[in-house]
């Protein structure tokens, strides 16, 4: 069974996830993404170029980075960003092993599982502090936590089933109290009544919501389970040579994601009109994935208290559970890399 890196992510699947990973590593192949160069920085000094590999595709989820472009803040730190689309076709870790790319988006497993691999990446920051996967339900007939799943009908992929059986597991809901349908990626089953809720990504459900469908949203990382989704990885050679344009990058990105927590509607705006214009998204479904994406990189006391892109001593434990089921140990310290950060922010909250 083919598994997308999209799939992989979602799921975090253990084992799976691993050997694609490695596979890739060795093919180090992936297709050739589309670009976007950053404004043109000041005519005093020569800019140093930079290349960012994303994990997906163009959309709003990376509203910070088109705000960051837009407004000049890597033109300000002497930065010509080159920003890298992602896809199911792109394997994210292997372009950055090889130095196609300075920072890339990454998950925990798929780094845990290059590194095994001899890629030697750090995660230095995440961008969501709250996972994007959900259980989505009609706000008519709510789940609000994982009691209420008991008696339902849920609907997942295939793919997904072993990880959703092993999730009921872990929140004390058998497998037998619940019945699993086999559904695809779209959610017409959940708008048709034909399951009570689906596993999928928050930002999944603006088509719904503008045709009206209004659904609640049970986050699964709330009790204690998911991998991190999108992480700003580095290798440690290329962290070592270049940790000044890493630092300037990050904080460039920062002040672009405060932009987006503040604005989410021009991040949509500037996804759909600048930096993916061909791509064919509706700027009214990317502006309730913007507000969803907005909320989830501003979320919890961690992001209040430390600053945007931190990663919780919380958030890398359970990056480190998944990693152990997966068959890839690893630890924090090995893993991951707060001093970037520490760097950055220079001890303030927001820059």
């Amino acid at each position: 069974m083919n598994l997308t890196r999209r799939q992989i992510v979602r799921w975090g699947l253990a084992g799976t996830g691993a050997a694609a990973v490695g596979s890739a590593l060795t093919a180090c192949g992936a297709g050739t993404p589309a670009s976007s160069a950053s404004p043109a920085p000041s005519a005093s000094r020569v800019p140093t170029p930079l290349t960012y590999q994303l994990s997906w595709l163009r959309t709003v989820q990376w509203g910070g980075t088109w705000m960051a472009l837009d407004r000049g803040y890597f033109a300000d730190e002497g930065l010509d960003v080159t920003v890298e689309a992602g896809g199911p076709q792109v394997s994210v870790e292997p372009r950055l092993a090889a130095g196609r790319a300075l920072v890339a988006q990454t998950y925990g497993l798929g780094a845990a599982a290059a590194n095994a691999n001899g890629a030697a990446i750090k995660i230095i920051a995440t961008l969501l502090q709250r996972s994007p996967t959900v259980f989505a339900s009609s706000a008519d007939s709510p789940v609000r936590t994982p009691e209420d799943l008991r008696g339902l009908r849920i609907g997942t992929s295939d793919v997904a089933r072993p990880v959703v059986e092993q999730f009921l597991d872990e929140i004390g809901v058998g497998v037998d109290e619940v019945t699993l349908v086999p559904t695809q990626q779209s959610l017409d089953p959940l708008a048709q009544g034909q399951v009570d809720t689906m596993v999928a990504y928050a930002n999944e459900t603006a088509a719904l919501e503008l045709a009206g469908f209004e659904t609640e949203l049970l986050y699964v990382s709330d009790y204690g389970y998911g991998d991190l989704t999108n992480a700003y990885g580095v290798t440690e050679q290329g962290l070592a040579e270049n940790r000044e344009r890493i630092v300037a990058f990050l904080r460039a990105e920062i002040r672009g994601c405060q932009d987006f927590v503040d604005d989410p509607e021009t991040a949509a705006r500037l996804t759909v009109e600048e930096y993916a214009p061909d791509a064919g998204l509706d700027l009214a479904e990317q502006e309730i994935a913007g507000r969803r994406f907005a909320e989830m990189v501003a979320y919890g006391d961690v992001a209040e208290s430390q600053g945007l892109l931190r990663v919780s001593d919380e958030a890398k434990q359970q990056v480190i559970d998944v990693v152990s089921a997966a068959g890839t140990p690893t630890t924090a310290e090995e893993l991951f890399d707060d001093t970037v950060l520490d760097e950055v922010y220079e001890g303030r909250t927001r820059l």
